[in-house]
């Protein structure tokens, strides 16, 4: 076992509380179990209680005072932009879960908020300790967890229950500052979609598997049952790479609100690619844009960018084209789909009314039984359009005919059919045959998860108060005033 003690804690308090000492959290190994994408089956780990983490050493005194406690939750992140990743600097962890325990169990928890800032009232015990989580019941259920299903975290040491004191954690790159960014780019992007969406009740849970310094057996993907995938590294890594982060979560949304159509073939094959998987990963790229509002597609390989696309200035050649001369149903590449959503999206002014209009499609149109089917059986591009024209009384349909038809050369004829049933285009696509690589429609067998050979000190795994699992590295508290 390893002891460890990390990240800076900063506490402005009348006395300060140092060290580790005997609350240090061990450091747990990897198994090596055969790790199922639903997570059933996951890797050994050396699992110890709360209490053996650190908690024995806090007294049980409790009085009827309470005092306050609040403060700010940071992590590092490390900018993105189409000229590679920056240096790694704190920003707020918005809607992250902090905990307030003690001896004897969790007293209390709450969001923080946009800035990151939370507030307790605290008990009038002896010592007290928080727990901050890449996860949230609420306003969004969300979390972040290693491959085993062990949900990360940060956990400070006790310390006392004074008035006044103000505790503020900076989670840091080797703390598992990832898994933090990645929860928040994926609770961003859900409040985008249930904004758009216009829903009164949260979205299902969602759930991303994510270790540094680790790769997944499939890459970054999306499976189903809400699981997303992504890489650690050693030599890819997407912890940082918002747009992918949020096309996967655009997967997950395709589920909830079922709108693609699982068939045999490689969804990224350019031109050639069969017309509904062109879809489904062009609108979860388009999703990934229209949730951050932001055009760009950066996708990170080490320190420089691998792919860098700008759906509002695509290239007028290649796979970025239609073909005028055939049918509806031609094979086509997923950046004309995204781009056409993206062009139909920068159509208006208003950016919260776009991203209802085109929202609206896959909750209404598409959600309509049996769902409106004009070119090849399954949802599509052109299914897509019609509904977007059908619900929103022709809305921004010179827009769409300047970019989509005359630019792009694609033959889409804007003659949806709104009032009566659609007539199917029987003319077949044609359909590239790739490997499977386990996303959507295309399951792969179960890839054994080895244990890493690397290390690398990723935090130990604890079982906190309520039975929960964390993978969880301890925090340093160094005080003063």
């Amino acid at each position: 076992m390893v002891l460890r003690c990390r990240t800076t804690v900063v506490l402005w308090l009348a006395l300060a509380v140092g060290g580790c000492g005997d609350d240090v959290v061990p450091e747990s190994d990897d198994g090596g179990a055969e790790a199922a994408p639903d997570g059933d089956d996951v890797p050994v780990e050396d699992v110890v209680s709360a209490d053996e983490a650190g908690a024995g050493d806090a007294a049980d005194g409790v009085s009827d005072a309470a005092s306050p406690l609040e403060g700010r939750i940071t992590f590092a992140r490390r900018p993105i932009s189409p000229g590679g990743l920056g240096a790694p600097s704190p920003v707020p962890a918005a809607g992250v879960s902090v905990r307030l325990e003690t001896a004897a169990g969790e007293v209390a928890r709450t969001p923080t908020d946009d800035e990151g800032r939370y507030a307790f009232e605290v008990p009038g015990t002896a010592e007290v300790w928080l727990r901050v989580v890449a996860g949230a019941d609420e306003p969004r259920p969300v979390d972040v967890a290693d491959f085993g299903g062990a949900v990360y975290a940060v956990r400070t040491d006790p310390f006392p229950a004074t008035a006044g004191r103000m505790i503020d954690v900076s989670i840091a790159p080797a703390d598992n500052a990832g898994a933090f960014a990645i929860f928040d780019t994926l609770n961003r992007a859900l409040a985008a979609a249930e904004a758009g969406f216009e829903r009164t009740a949260p979205m299902p849970r969602a759930r991303a598997h994510w270790e540094r310094g680790r790769a997944t057996p499939w890459g970054t993907s999306y499976l189903e049952g809400g699981e997303m995938w992504f890489l650690g590294g050693p030599d890819d890594s997407d912890e940082f790479d918002e747009a992918v982060i949020a096309h996967e979560l655009g997967h997950f949304v395709q589920t909830v609100y079922p709108s693609s159509t699982p068939v045999p073939g490689w969804p990224h094959a350019g031109a050639d690619t069969d017309p509904r998987l062109a879809w489904q990963e062009g609108w979860a790229t388009f999703f990934s844009c229209l949730s951050r509002d932001d055009p760009w597609y950066l996708d990170s390989v080490g320190d420089r960018i691998g792919i860098a696309t700008d759906l509002g200035n695509l290239p007028l050649s290649g796979e970025y084209l239609g073909r005028p001369s055939e049918p509806l149903t031609q094979t086509l590449s997923e950046w004309l789909a995204a781009g056409t959503g993206w062009a139909l999206y920068a159509a208006g002014s208003d950016e919260a009314l776009q991203r209802r209009r085109s929202l609206a499609v896959i909750r209404d149109w598409f959600g309509r039984s049996p769902p409106p089917d004009r070119a090849l059986e399954g949802y599509d591009l052109v299914d897509f359009l019609d509904g977007y024209l059908c619900l929103h009384g022709g809305a921004d349909a010179e827009a769409l005919a300047a970019w989509l038809v005359e630019e792009r050369g694609f033959p889409y004829d804007m003659a949806p059919a709104c009032g009566k049933a659609p007539v199917r285009d029987a003319a077949p696509a044609r359909v590239a045959v790739p490997p499977c690589v386990g996303k959507p429609g295309r399951p792969c067998r179960p890839f054994r998860i080895a244990p890493p050979e690397d290390g690398l000190d990723r935090g130990a795994v604890v079982t906190g108060p309520t039975g929960e699992r964390f993978r969880e590295v301890r925090v340093r508290a160094t005080g003063g005033r």
